[in-house]
């Protein structure tokens, strides 16, 4: 779960970059939708684990969010090696 929260910090803080900081609006809408969709899935398995529910598998889960965060312009070797800090 805590993993979880890890990467949901890493995620926001990627997202940043589709919008100016101290802007009022969004440089890339799209893409920060696409975020939003991740990190909402995020949160999903997150609520799954603390229901002590199944949620995805692991294996899944993982390879959904790799797949998710190479399509937006990330290393997952990357994010995957912030998130074992």
């Amino acid at each position: 779960m805590h993993w979880l929260v890890k990467l949901l910090y890493e995620l926001t803080t990627m997202a940043r970059d589709t919008y100016t900081v101290g802007g009022d609006g969004l440089d890339d809408p799209s893409r920060m939708r696409r975020f939003n969709e991740l990190i909402r899935r995020v949160v999903r398995q997150l609520q799954e684990k603390l229901a002590s529910q199944t949620g995805m598998p692991d294996e899944v889960f993982l390879k959904m969010v790799s797949e998710e965060v190479e399509a937006l312009g990330f290393s997952a070797d990357n994010l995957g090696g912030r998130l074992a800090s």
